[in-house]
């Protein structure tokens, strides 16, 4: 596995630690506008838009959890997705992008996409760093909101 493949796993790895660290996962701590399961259920669904859609390769997850949990979103009123099944899910669709990476699925974007973030994506290999940075992003806000529960 590569290095930005191994960082992916190992944020979610840290995630995980996060969500079984004892807190109620949908308590919106003060300050905040979402909780500990949305940070990482969206993580999950951004990386499959950010990844997959703009690659031109078909998701992973089921379009309701992306709509639940994309850009924008607020904690929904009922989750589509139980925690195990997400914390499955942060693991499995780790490993399985970087098999679809070693087998050729990423050809590039169809265009340049212009992020929140003040970066546009050119190529596969943006996205994926980019990714990345936005994933350790909810990281560091996951282990904030612990820090406010405690």
């Amino acid at each position: 596995m590569t290095s930005p493949f191994i960082q992916l796993l190992q944020c979610r790895k840290n995630m995980i630690k996060l969500l079984d660290a004892g807190h109620n996962l949908h308590q919106i701590p003060t300050g905040f506008k979402n909780n500990l399961f949305w940070n990482a259920a969206h993580c999950l669904a951004t990386q499959q838009l950010l990844c997959y859609k703009l690659n031109n390769v078909e998701l992973l997850i089921p379009i309701d959890w992306v709509e639940a949990y994309k850009k924008g979103t607020a904690v929904p009123a009922e989750n589509p997705i139980e925690i195990d099944i997400l914390k499955d899910k942060l693991i499995e669709l780790a490993e399985v992008f970087y098999q679809d990476f070693s087998a050729g699925k990423f050809k590039g974007l169809k265009e340049e996409y212009p992020t929140s973030f003040g970066i546009s994506l050119l190529t596969f290999e943006d996205t994926l760093h980019y990714n990345n940075m936005h994933e350790t992003l909810h990281l560091g806000y996951m282990m904030a909101m612990i820090k406010q529960l405690s």
